[in-house]
């Protein structure tokens, strides 16, 4: 005859191996008997999903903010270049009043840039002479000015324009058109456009 095996005592000693195993693993046995997790305790990870979702918010802001960035920065330097133009041109007019002799600003289309000189030779007393807009930090990608003769700005040795004009910077699609008046000298009329 076979000796009795108590099946009961089996099966309690499985089941609480079992819990014993799940309590390791931070698992609780809810009031229905089923097995999930506690909630008192403090999740060490995210999900997959969780990351998706806030690479796609993240990446929602910043395909908005790239673009408006980009035309604030292309404004800024064409700002920054049309007061580099207004401020050398009133430096012009002072020297010119200074020494009683005539200055001229050419402007050079091609090249992006202008050149102060007085008669013949460079400019003295002039920081900077040569001025490349073309260059950092301004960066322009084209200078129109419409000053005739051969894109000459003249100033007199009483620091008078001889005549008005428009000088238009561009950078990218960004354009800035400069009015220069004869009565107040140099004189920045913003005037935005885009192309």
């Amino acid at each position: 005859m076979l000796p009795s095996i108590d099946t009961g005592s089996i099966f309690e000693t499985l089941h609480q191996l079992n819990r014993a195993m799940m309590r390791t693993r931070g698992l609780h046995q809810g009031p229905h008997r089923h097995w999930r997790r506690r909630t008192g305790a403090a999740r060490a990870a995210i999900t997959l999903v969780e990351l998706v979702i806030v690479m796609l918010i993240i990446a929602t802001v910043a395909s908005a903010a790239i673009p408006r960035f980009g035309n604030t920065l292309g404004r800024r330097r064409l700002m920054m270049a049309a007061q580099r133009l207004q401020q050398d041109i009133k430096l012009a007019q002072a020297k010119a009043i200074q020494t009683s002799a005539p200055y001229l600003v050419r402007f050079n289309e091609g090249n992006c840039l202008y050149k102060i000189t007085t008669g013949t030779r460079a400019a003295t007393g002039l920081d900077h002479a040569t001025v490349n807009l073309g260059e950092e930090p301004y960066s322009m990608s084209a200078l129109e000015a419409s000053y005739t003769p051969g894109k000459t700005l003249a100033i007199d040795g009483f620091g008078v324009l001889d005549q008005a004009g428009t000088v238009t910077l561009i950078y990218g699609r960004e354009v800035i058109i400069i009015t220069l008046d004869t009565d107040g000298g140099a004189s920045i009329a913003p005037q935005w456009e885009y192309r």
